[in-house]
């Protein structure tokens, strides 16, 4: 089992068995949101795993002896996926807010009248 887990980091390849764990998460989060009405949505999902993913990409890239300017690249993908995430996440955060001051705004007013 060591020399497996020692050969499999060596060459790379545990990349892959982290790539096959991450797509049962997806579509177990996927099912999940089907079965019960809450969760994430699907890009949501996708959002959430991409930086994860390029920076899987970036860690093959390396194990793999590849040229720094590659992993580079793997790695800027994953700095922007993540930061639109962020991002993403933001600007739902602030429209559930104003809605929410909205909504309050609404009953108080409609107390007063």
């Amino acid at each position: 089992m060591q020399d497996f887990l020692a050969q499999s980091f060596a060459d790379g390849s545990i990349v892959y068995v982290i790539f096959a764990f991450m797509f049962i998460e997806g579509i177990a989060l996927i099912a999940f949101r089907r079965v019960t009405g809450s969760g994430p949505g699907v890009g949501q999902i996708l959002s959430l795993m991409l930086p994860g993913a390029f920076l899987l990409m970036a860690l093959k890239a390396a194990l793999g002896g590849a040229p720094w300017p590659m992993i580079a690249c793997w790695l800027l993908a994953a700095l922007i996926a993540h930061l639109a995430d962020v991002w993403g996440r933001l600007n739902y955060e602030a429209g559930v807010a104003s809605q929410f001051r909205l909504r309050k705004r609404q009953s108080e007013y409609a107390r007063r009248t």
